[in-house]
């Protein structure tokens, strides 16, 4: 995918609530807001569509996916769990050697429906190793839960940020790094490369345009969003 970065403004603008440590710690409710309790350090978000429940990555410790219930606020870990099941494609993932469920700690996540109307979520990893570690969410009676199909390790002495899926099937990532980071995509047919242009200082969130011609990248050491 080839790209054209443009400014879209000099600063983000940034909205600080000021909240009762004291409920938050507590979980007690202030007001109209609600805590939520369990996740450990949360950094990224995923609505499960036309659900209740959101998946949380939390990269403490040795690090979880969480499963969140909006509509009591209640959570617990999805994975690493016992319950697990493993369904490693190897066609797909070829250089994936097996799942790692020690030292997962998640980064970004993003889930997405694919052609065959299978909800997959991509999940920045590190901890025991560096690469973005793919599941199968299935829609259970009760709760949603994880099947862990393959992995995509990154390149070496590369550390991801934030990842989102492509439209053709591809997944693209960003690497934080200063002075100058830069996003990289990967197919199962050519592997990883860098994309031309998206060089920028510590590059962080990413999302891409339907149609797959457009990133948006979350430009934090330039305090900007690029496209």
């Amino acid at each position: 995918m080839r790209i054209r970065l443009l400014i879209l403004s000099s600063f983000f603008v940034g909205w600080l609530i000021s909240i009762s440590s004291f409920a938050a710690s507590n979980c007690e409710a202030d007001g109209d807001v609600k805590f939520v309790c369990g996740p450990v350090s949360p950094e990224d978000l995923a609505l499960i569509p036309e659900t209740p429940w959101l998946i949380a990555s939390g990269m403490e410790d040795d690090g979880y996916l969480y499963l969140v219930n909006t509509r009591d606020a209640s959570s617990s870990e999805l994975y690493p769990r016992l319950s697990a099941s493993e369904m490693h494609d190897q066609e797909t993932y070829t250089e994936c050697l097996g799942p790692e469920p020690n030292s997962f700690r998640p980064h970004g996540i993003n889930l997405i429906r694919n052609a065959d109307g299978m909800l997959q979520l991509y999940v920045v990893r590190h901890g025991a190793r560096e690469a973005i570690e793919v599941f199968n969410v299935n829609m259970g009676e009760m709760a949603p839960t994880l099947s862990w199909i393959g992995c995509i390790p990154a390149p070496d002495s590369v550390v991801f940020n934030s990842v989102v899926a492509l439209p053709d099937g591809g997944i693209a990532a960003t690497q934080f790094q200063l002075p100058e980071g830069v996003v990289w995509e990967w197919n199962s047919d050519n592997g990883w490369s860098r994309v031309p242009g998206s060089e920028t200082a510590g590059p962080n969130g990413l999302e891409v345009s339907p149609d797959g011609r457009w990133y948006y990248i979350g430009g934090w050491g330039s305090r900007s969003l690029i496209r």
